[in-house]
């Protein structure tokens, strides 16, 4: 496929003349705490600061300096091979400009964790960091409309976001990006691209890439911050609590295997809207950037403070009386909810970022109060008035979970904040289908629940338009939907020996043969295949096809399908 696009990065001696790191943060950073050599000789010889920052290398390189090579230690092979490949390369600028447009507009308040103003100045001067630029415009394409794709070559979403998304592999396989910052930052981003759950780098790499530099780096100790000019410090913050926020989410719903994180070891103070950047947006920025309010930044803080209530739950389950446990989150979950008047929002109809942002703040609420309730009504040590009241409470919040989803879908948000999204929706499908299956359920109950789960998979189905990880989801979904005889229209699978034949136009179509799905892939998850497979886990607290793996081997004895 050729592409037209308006320039190609010269490829210079000295690749990191394209990287730009704050002035402030005085090169790549490298924290040491603990007993280890560099620590006990600070200590012995009478330092006063008992942590150290040691700088590991000027924050650009100086051609000057450089005794005939560049400082990514390529070779002409691999130069050659990096510009075939296009790693250097952009889509035409009033493209790129759109899509960077959108950037700010639908994911950046999800990951804050680069000053707006100076990265779109870099861009502009051709001087941005490449690694991150094709990170952003891999992780932007998914709310882009098709015509907008089309001018930039591309026939969908699905290839535009796996040749953005490859060029910054590249980039980041052939040590291209020196600049510890500029990795952390990227590969945050590109944590959030979900190309392909089928590729052996998934989100999950990156989140633990980009917690692996952060802590090398220092970010949840409060005195690496504090050694920094003001505005490096709030920009650390950020993406501390981007980091911290994402762990305890992912973990709870099921998204990954642990937390990363002992809450024991960070000292990082709470985010506050001070921890945004004071920006003077230049009259010709103003088509990319939108000025930041006051409810935009208070999206990221609230994220923050709910990720923390999430954290304290884990922590009171393992060690209180559940009976008190369920008390305290009952109370925790509540106050957090009424402390937050001002981003209540008045005319729900209204099509705004903001709005958008606040209901899926809400889901997120929501969908993380369903799992912790679950996880009281689940547990070996709860009591029959216990699991009634558990059970109770997620009926109550599974009600207003369903109103703000609706909210959601009828405002046509597939694309807002995406990652997220199907996340909320897959876990409401499946707590629906535990409803329906559950014999205590009352008929009528039944029937609404079904009715969630037809539409919520219909919603799916359309997002696997745009993100094509999602395609493989709803085939699960399906699947269920069969096993367990739930009165909800589905396609007709095509299938010979097990084998289901996946059509060209599906987004599987992309996966090379060896890595094509098949009904064995997919069936272990429902309790009908060996758990040895070599396949993703289902983990945490309440991963979605866990979940009805559990219920499918609970339950087998107590329902049948005259009961649905």
């Amino acid at each position: 496929m050729f592409l037209q696009f308006v320039h190609e990065q010269p490829c210079k001696t000295g690749f990191s003349e394209l990287i730009s790191e704050p002035k402030e943060c005085n090169g790549a950073l490298r924290y040491h705490d603990g007993t280890n050599p560099i620590t006990i000789l600070n200590e012995t010889l009478g330092s006063a600061a008992p942590n150290q920052l040691l700088q590991e290398g000027a924050c650009r390189s100086d051609p000057s300096t450089d005794q005939g090579g560049d400082k990514t230690n390529l070779c002409n092979a691999g130069v050659t091979y990096l510009r075939q490949e296009g790693a250097w390369t952009l889509p035409p600028q009033p493209v790129c400009n759109e899509l960077l447009r959108l950037f700010f507009q639908s994911e950046y308040l999800c990951v804050p964790v680069f000053d707006r103003v100076k990265f779109v100045t870099e861009y502009l001067q051709q001087t941005v960091s490449m690694f991150l630029l094709q990170a952003v415009l891999a992780s932007a394409v998914s709310y882009a409309s098709v015509e907008l794709l089309n001018a930039a070559g591309f026939q969908d979403h699905s290839s535009a976001q796996e040749t953005f998304f490859t060029r910054a592999k590249l980039l980041y396989d052939f040590d291209v990006e020196k600049s510890q910052l500029r990795l952390l930052q990227g590969s945050l981003i590109l944590s959030t691209t979900h190309v392909s759950h089928y590729m052996s780098r998934d989100y999950r790499f990156w989140i633990s890439n980009a917690v692996c530099i952060a802590t090398k780096m220092g970010l949840h100790r409060r005195s690496v911050r504090q050694r920094l000019h003001t505005s490096a410090g709030k920009l650390l913050r950020r993406i501390w609590w981007t980091l911290y926020t994402w762990d305890a989410v992912m973990a709870l719903n099921g998204m990954d295997t642990i937390r990363r994180f002992y809450d024991t070891d960070h000292d990082a103070s709470h985010l506050t809207e001070a921890d945004w950047e004071e920006e003077i947006i230049p009259s010709n920025f103003q088509d990319l950037l939108h000025p930041f309010t006051s409810l935009e930044k208070s999206y990221m803080i609230e994220s923050s403070r709910l990720s923390l209530i999430i954290v304290q739950f884990w922590q009171k389950f393992a060690t209180t009386p559940l009976e008190t446990c369920c008390n305290e989150l009952e109370v925790a979950i509540q106050d957090w909810r009424e402390s937050l008047p001002h981003l209540r929002i008045v005319n729900t109809l209204e099509r705004t970022s903001i709005t958008s942002w606040h209901l899926i703040l809400l889901a997120r609420s929501y969908i993380c109060e369903s799992i912790m309730y679950r996880m009281i009504k689940r547990s070996p040590s709860a009591d029959k008035p216990l699991i009634q009241r558990a059970t109770q409470m997620i009926e109550n919040v599974m009600f207003d979970l369903d109103k703000t989803l609706e909210k959601i879908m009828s405002r046509d948000n597939g694309q807002f904040n995406s990652w997220l999204i199907p996340t909320f929706v897959s876990t409401a499908f499946a707590l629906h289908v535990e409803r329906v299956l559950d014999p205590t359920t009352s008929d009528f109950n039944k029937i609404l629940a079904t009715l969630h789960i037809q539409a919520k998979l219909e919603f799916l189905r359309e997002m696997s338009k745009t993100w094509s990880y999602i395609g493989a989801l709803v085939k699960i979904f399906e699947d269920a939907i069969r096993s367990a005889n739930i009165s909800v229209p589905l396609p007709k699978p095509q299938q010979e020996h097990g084998i289901v034949h996946i059509s060209q136009g599906s987004p599987d179509a992309l996966l090379p043969p060896n890595k094509q799905p098949d009904l064995g892939s997919y069936s272990w998850f429902l309790g009908l295949a060996n758990s040895d497979m070599s396949f993703d886990f289902p983990i945490g607290s309440l991963d979605t096809t866990s979940m009805l793996d559990e219920f499918f081997s609970d339950n087998s004895h107590n329902w049948n399908s005259s009961q649905i």
